[in-house]
């Protein structure tokens, strides 16, 4: 039997953030119509900015919308804290998710941008020009790969700040978590050696299986070749970062 291909009207998660205060980088002034942002594209027209179905006509006003003000001032409205061991080996898939997260809602609301992507203490940070953005982004990670998600709304501010964390719990059998260099013939030494050398006995949760140290799970960790002029790459396998081990 053929089904039928039905819409479903589905309200966005991010109405509850009841916007009662001003955006003070919202236009207080109506624009004539059509204004033109000159950074973007982006086209002010029957009181809201759109991304332009035609060329605008010859002459149109200029005015920059605020979404590229924010990013001229390197002034956010919304962060993304992303948390948590998982991220070492996923990164470039969630990195692939939240870019095409945001790629979905720029195409609809033109002011709903990443501004920027760090690193910081073994998190990434996004940072966008608006509140809503990183709701979507955040619900989006937490239905594709589960983990904590929390929100932090700040009202006076006009901010808000969203933090999703995942962790593996075998990396309690690890007594570290960070960047490994080894100098090994193959992955499956370098990653046998880092094994042996940060592997930690852990006790049995009741009902939660053995911990393991996740160094030989590729799901878990990522190997690369690298090649570095501060190591010497000839000569028996070792770890050569972090030092003293």
């Amino acid at each position: 039997m053929k089904q039928r291909d039905t819409k479903r009207h589905i309200p966005r998660q991010d109405r509850r953030i009841r916007e009662r205060v001003h955006d003070p980088y919202k236009t207080r002034l109506k624009l004539p119509d059509p204004t033109v942002c000159p950074d973007c594209g982006a086209v002010y027209t029957e009181g809201r900015w759109e991304w332009p179905a035609t060329p605008p006509p010859a002459g149109s006003h200029e005015e920059r919308c605020q979404a590229c003000n924010r990013i001229h001032d390197k002034y956010p409205a919304g962060w993304i804290t992303l948390g948590g061991s998982y991220i070492s080996a996923h990164e470039e898939e969630i990195l692939n998710l939240v870019r095409n997260q945001e790629e979905l809602e720029k195409a609809e609301h033109p002011l709903h941008r990443i501004m920027e992507i760090d690193r910081e203490d073994g998190a990434i940070i996004v940072t966008t020009t608006d509140i809503h953005l990183p709701r979507r982004i955040g619900e989006a990670l937490k239905h594709a790969y589960h983990g904590d998600l929390d929100f932090h709304y700040e009202e006076e501010a006009y901010r808000l700040r969203v933090i999703w964390t995942r962790d593996d719990p075998n990396w309690e059998a690890s007594s570290y978590r960070g960047k490994v260099i080894v100098r090994a013939r193959d992955e499956w030494t370098a990653r046998r050696k880092a094994e042996r050398a940060f592997g930690v006995k852990t006790r049995f949760p009741p009902g939660e299986g053995v911990r393991a140290p996740p160094w030989l799970r590729p799901a878990s960790v990522r190997a690369e070749i690298v090649e570095d002029p501060r190591y010497e790459p000839h000569g028996p396998a070792e770890i050569l970062y972090p030092p003293d081990v």
